[in-house]
């Protein structure tokens, strides 16, 4: 399971509905769905292992996600997909009080 480190409302439910959903589709990759937006975390089953070693570093993992081989979790409170990338997006979610 990859997990980015900027997503402060991500909630331990959908955690583990994400592990619940592979625990029934090991052979997905599965993913969150935060509105029409795929979202992290990603649970990569290991039989792809050697296609993530073999990524530049212009693509990531998102890029061996296609419609045959991936399933995806929809979440409600799209909201824990939020991230924070930058000071800017930090002080605009302060001043929000979420």
């Amino acid at each position: 399971m990859f997990f980015t480190a900027d997503q402060p409302f991500l909630k331990i439910s959908t955690i583990k509905n994400l592990l619940e959903l592979y625990s029934k589709n090991k052979e997905y990759i599965i993913y969150p769905k935060y509105g029409d937006d795929r979202g992290s975390p990603v649970i990569i089953p290991s039989k792809y292992r050697q296609d993530l070693l073999k990524l530049e570093k212009d693509k990531g993992g998102a890029s061996l996600i296609n419609e045959d081989n991936s399933k995806f979790l929809i979440v409600e409170n799209t909201i824990e997909g939020f991230d924070i990338d930058d000071m800017e997006t930090y002080e605009k979610i302060i001043k929000m009080r979420l």
